[in-house]
């Protein structure tokens, strides 16, 4: 039922803003990107083999670009044969992957070196077939401008991972060796942003003024409209009141739209459960104002205070 002063107007129900279910999004400080190079064949006896990672470069809507963190997680696998044909009375073999990560420039962004410390012993007129997995992680921390710029924009940063596999026998020249080595790697990006908040003074008004602790019902509270903004902007969605001495807060049960102050604009009058705000901890016997905040439609942060009473004899409880 709506309050006396409601009555005396007329009242528009706006369904957007009287779903209080629907989702609202807070964008968060970083954004993350998670890219799979697939198991690739290393030619170590060619050079490095280059594998492109395509990276997502960071929107700039979202806010001012603060850091680039990069993982990559390599994971090496090999399949060797090696024979002793030689004079030698053990060969011993190591197996060594290197990774490394660049800018589409070619410079370095990291690089790092995986190593089976498993020696292989073959003896003398024998042969081995040797299996072998090694993983590992590097990390870097990206922040000049030169990097900001790259990976600011609305295209991708063709970075390459670039893959070595070497093979080291303690007698090469009385060995043969052949090896399959290839190299998987999960290259993570996160991007570390900062957003520029804005927050929008609105005028609220606590319609009833005074709070029974013991009420059952609802605090209607208004958001009114102005020359220069329209509460029919206000996401309700968002919105939460409650004391701003204290650390709990409660949204509105139902939102309708109507003129409240008689200037022709229409406003938002929002309806609260009073039992909600005391169990919340949104309101006690001390308080004396109460403060709205939330977002309009369009992500601009609102907050708006009015003041209060507590009814006499009100206590929280029976």
């Amino acid at each position: 039922m709506q309050c006396k002063l409601m009555q005396h107007h007329k009242s528009y129900i706006i369904p957007a803003i009287a779903t209080l279910l629907a989702a609202h999004t807070l964008r968060a400080d970083t954004v993350q990107h998670v890219l799979s190079v697939p198991n690739s064949p290393l030619n170590y006896l060619s050079g490095e083999t280059p594998l492109p990672v395509n990276v997502p470069q960071f929107d700039a809507s979202l806010g001012s670009l603060v850091a680039v963190h990069v993982d990559v997680k390599s994971t090496a696998n090999y399949n060797s044969f090696v024979m002793n044909f030689g004079n030698s009375q053990t060969i011993t073999a190591e197996y060594h992957v290197g990774s490394n990560l660049r800018r589409p420039d070619a410079s370095l962004i990291l690089s790092g070196e995986l190593t089976d410390l498993r020696s292989a012993f073959i003896n003398m007129f024998e042969n081995e077939v040797f299996l072998g997995s090694l993983q590992g992680t590097e990390q870097a921390v990206l922040n000049t401008p030169a990097d900001i710029a790259l990976f600011t924009g609305a295209g991708t940063v063709p970075l390459v991972l670039g893959g070595t596999g070497a093979v080291l026998l303690s007698d090469p020249f009385n060995a043969f060796e052949f090896s399959d080595m290839q190299l998987a790697a999960e290259v993570t990006v996160t991007y570390e942003y900062s957003v520029v908040s804005t927050s929008q003074e609105v005028v609220v008004d606590v319609l009833k003024g005074s709070i029974n602790l013991k009420s059952k019902g609802v605090l209607p509270v208004a958001i009114l409209s102005t020359a220069t903004f329209s509460a029919l902007e206000v996401d309700v969605s968002t919105l939460l009141l409650g004391d701003p001495t204290l650390t709990g807060t409660a949204a509105p049960l139902r939102a309708a739209a109507e003129d409240v102050d008689g200037d022709g604009l229409l406003d938002v009058v929002l309806h609260f459960s009073t039992p909600a705000l005391v169990s919340a901890g949104a309101v006690d016997a001390a308080s004396t104002e109460l403060a709205l905040s939330g977002a309009t439609t369009g992500g601009t942060a609102i907050t708006g205070v009015d003041s209060i009473r507590i009814a006499p004899g009100s206590t929280k409880g029976k």
